[in-house]
């Protein structure tokens, strides 16, 4: 499982190079940001390395767009896919112990407006909050965040980061994961 800012999958040979990307990476499911695609639906693709992609984009616009590419060997356990908006979606898996809620965003970069951050939270607040009680919950995505390795921040991040202090968008992201008791991370 992965999380890639594919930056656009409307050029011709995108999504064939996305497939064999994946193939080569052994990956079973990728959080796609910035697809740029039209609308929201489900794109099922037949073939041995062949990823189903369930997305959801602007409807009039070549921007933004969330979504997920999934392998074959994953494609029987998904439940559902929600499309919110051009920057957030969700699917949900049938695991063996219990669901598995995924959340894909694509947050605000750091040099926007405030109230275009603040309007990015509302959404992914009330999409967990609508997450079946029991499921696991993973948020993947690019939150075009900095999370520094401040000492007020560690019982959510750890002590382990690139940067030595947060952005705007990391105390966002991380005053976010305490309100929301999540965890943060990046592999």
């Amino acid at each position: 499982m992965g999380s890639w800012n594919v930056r656009t999958l409307s050029e011709a040979g995108a999504l064939k190079k996305l497939d064999d990307a994946l193939a080569t990476l052994s990956m079973d499911l990728v959080a796609l940001q910035e697809i740029r695609w039209l609308g929201n639906g489900v794109q099922n693709r037949r073939g041995k390395h062949c990823y189903d992609i369930y997305y959801s984009c602007h409807d009039r616009h070549r921007v933004l767009g969330t979504g997920f590419a999934v392998g074959p060997r994953l494609n029987p356990a998904i439940m559902d896919f929600k499309a919110i908006n051009d920057r957030l979606c969700t699917l949900r898996m049938r695991g063996k112990f219990f669901n598995i809620s995924l959340i894909n965003v694509n947050a605000p970069t750091e040099e926007k407006e405030e109230e275009e951050k603040d309007l990015f939270y509302g959404p992914l607040a009330r999409t967990i909050d609508a997450c079946p009680r029991h499921d696991l919950i993973i948020i993947l995505g690019d939150f075009n965040a900095k999370v520094g390795r401040e000492l007020m921040y560690r019982q959510y991040t750890g002590c382990h980061s690139l940067h030595e202090h947060s952005n705007d968008s990391g105390s966002r992201l991380v005053q976010f994961a305490a309100a929301n008791n999540l965890v943060v991370g990046s592999k």
